[in-house]
């Protein structure tokens, strides 16, 4: 049985290394080297922060035209960064093997095809394969400047949201509403206990808001009892951001998504480094670069901890209360 598995790995392996390779192939042929293509294959806030810096790189290496390789779910925002000429997006098996194709010939950066992301390698165990990563900083922005091989201090893009047409349904249903975000990849559940987030939610409400939860049933999502659940994609997302009074979320890829919006964000972290307090200061590795991505103003970032439950919980009203 197990000789069996290990078969069946390597058949699993030899099809998406072929497909890569056509993938790959294809790609080189169709677009470089008038085109620089820039692969990101991972979450929401891993591509934003390509995207941002866009500019930057076009500007840097002299060159005219960038194509973006993304998730599918992901072509929704992509558009609206000005300096991405051009998007494909990718269902997940498509990205998967020209990851894996990728990652077993070394092409990190070669022939105007950049991966987005840290070098890795496949490890083939008796019934998986495991795409292993590089350690890297954990910063997004270090990382991001390393990937795309920028200078220090270059500066972001913006997003330019692009709404639909005013709906006033749309802002009788959200108009008072906040939008709870308590999933990431980034961050296992239960860091933040989602007790505390049945708390958020009740006293948002006690406070007058109408209280939604981002559910769109994935893997990473909860529901929080006492809210209505909201799924969206990530372009009505943006839409939807003019008229919600705000998001409170754990800090994920959606929240960068929000940063470039003007919409209000309370951005909460597990409680990492106690011996700094509630507040995560700009100065700090935990910005997370919030706030580097084009915007201080409306965006508030604290941690979280058993103690200061009672106080988080006033500064989330608070915050969001003002006009």
């Amino acid at each position: 049985m197990a000789e069996n598995n290990f078969i069946n790995t390597l058949e699993v392996v030899k099809s998406l290394y072929l497909l890569g390779e056509k993938l790959y192939n294809s790609i080189k042929e169709k677009f470089t080297p008038q085109t620089d293509v820039i692969i990101s294959s991972k979450h929401i806030g891993d591509t934003i922060f390509l995207c941002a810096f866009i500019k930057a790189y076009k500007e840097q290496h002299n060159c005219n035209k960038v194509l973006m390789i993304v998730p599918e779910s992901h072509q929704g925002f992509i558009s609206m960064f000005p300096s991405i000429d051009m998007y494909l997006g990718f269902d997940s098996i498509d990205m998967e093997a020209i990851q894996d194709y990728i990652a077993i010939e070394g092409l990190w950066n070669a022939d105007h095809i950049i991966y987005g992301h840290a070098p890795a390698r496949l490890i083939l165990n008796r019934d998986c394969v495991e795409f292993h990563e590089e350690y890297k900083s954990k910063s997004m922005l270090v990382n991001t400047f390393d990937y795309l091989q920028l200078a220090e201090g270059s500066e972001p893009e913006r997003m330019i949201c692009r709404y639909l047409g005013y709906s006033e349904e749309k802002d009788t249903q959200y108009g008072n509403g906040v939008l709870l975000m308590p999933g990431a990849y980034t961050y296992k559940t239960g860091q933040i206990p989602v007790a505390f987030w049945g708390k958020v939610a009740k006293k948002l409400s006690d406070s007058g808001f109408d209280v939604f939860t981002n559910y769109n049933n994935k893997d990473c999502e909860i529901m929080i009892e006492g809210t209505q659940p909201l799924a969206t994609s990530l372009d009505e997302l943006v839409d939807l951001s003019r008229y919600l009074k705000g998001f409170v979320g754990i800090r994920s890829g959606i929240c960068d998504l929000v940063a470039e919006t003007n919409s209000k964000l309370v951005c909460i972290y597990p409680q990492m480094t106690p011996e700094t307090g509630m507040v995560v200061a700009p100065e700090t590795l935990f910005k997370a670069n919030l706030y580097y991505l084009g915007r201080e103003e409306g965006i508030w970032n604290y941690q979280y901890g058993p103690d200061v439950e009672e106080e988080l919980l006033d500064i989330i009203v608070s915050k969001l209360s003002v006009e």
